[in-house]
This record gives structure tokens, sequence and C-alpha cells, in this order.
């Protein structure tokens, strides 16, 4: 048995996990429903390689579902990590860079196939968001991965966040 991974391999794989995508309300699984950006974008390119209608087909509606939930924010732009039940309706508040990013991306490919103005809608808000709300001028040297669902919002934001490049000093820098 060879370790390579062959095409074939990448395309039955794809063809799997999107037979297993909720028709209905898209996505994997049922309740707590993540948007799983890196499965989604597996599924995507899969289909741009083998032409295969249906993996292009489930991954829009799954795009489309997401963007129409409370997963998404529909005031403050960009998705939170999850959501709570399996309609994408209630979401837990906490969003993740990686997660934002993968689906700006997605949602711009999806728009770039179709032309549909909700897909460009939906990425522009959630470039916007990520430009805001993962940057902060007191914690600029560093970078930031989660806008945590715990924070007060009548507080100061809180952030978890990794140092780029400038040693432990920068994990104990607080800002008011």
């Amino acid at each position: 048995m060879s370790d390579t991974l062959r095409w074939t391999d990448v395309n039955d794989i794809a063809l799997q996990l999107a037979e297993q995508l909720d028709t209905i309300h898209g996505g994997l699984g049922g309740a707590p429903k993540f948007p799983q950006a890196p499965l989604l974008r597996l599924i995507w390119e899969t289909s741009l390689r083998n032409g295969e209608r249906m993996l292009r087909q489930r991954t829009l509606h799954t795009l489309a579902r997401i963007s129409q939930g409370g997963i998404y924010d529909h005031l403050g732009g960009g998705f939170a990590r999850y959501s709570v039940d399996e309609y994408w309706l209630v979401p837990h508040f906490e969003k993740m860079l990686y997660d934002n990013a993968l689906l700006a991306q997605s949602y711009v490919e999806a728009w770039q196939l179709t032309g549909t103005p909700r897909y460009a809608e939906v990425a522009r808000e959630v470039l916007e968001t990520l430009q805001g709300h993962f940057k902060h001028k007191c914690l600029e040297p560093i970078r930031l991965n989660t806008r945590l669902a715990e924070a007060p919002s009548h507080k100061k934001t809180i952030f978890e966040y990794a140092p780029v490049s400038h040693g432990a000093a920068d994990y104990n820098r607080v800002c008011d």
C-alpha cells in the first residue's frame, strides 16, 4: 500500500463528505453545528477540479444557509465559531479569525463563480469585520486569533492572542 494520496482518494473523500451535508439546513451534522470551512473548501475545490455539480450545489447551499442564520452576525459582520442548534440560528458568540478568513475566501469564490451579489456582500462584510475586530492599536505586534464569547460588551474587549515575534513580554501586555 502506498503512502501517497491520489487524486481519486481526494475525490472520493469529497464525494462522501458532500453526501453527508444536510440538504435542508446545509453543513455537516446536528447541534452544535460548525461551519467546517476546511471541509467545505475541500468539497468546493474538488467540484472545481472534477466538475461534479452536486458538490458545488451542496457547498453553495451550505454557504447560503450559514449566511442567513444567526451564526452570521448580521449587524457586526463575521461568523460565530458555531451554532448551538442544527439550523444555524443560535450562535455561540465567539469569532475565530481562521474560520472567518476561510469562509471569506469561500464566499468570494462562490460570488466569482455564480455572480450572486449576496456572496460578495457577505465576503465584504466578513473582511471588514476582520480588519476591525481582529486589530487593536495596543496589540499591533500581536496576531489575534479569537474574539471570545465571554467578553462582556460593556467592558474592554478580551482577546486570546499569540506573539508574532516579540517574546513572552507581549503575553503580559494589557490595554485599557
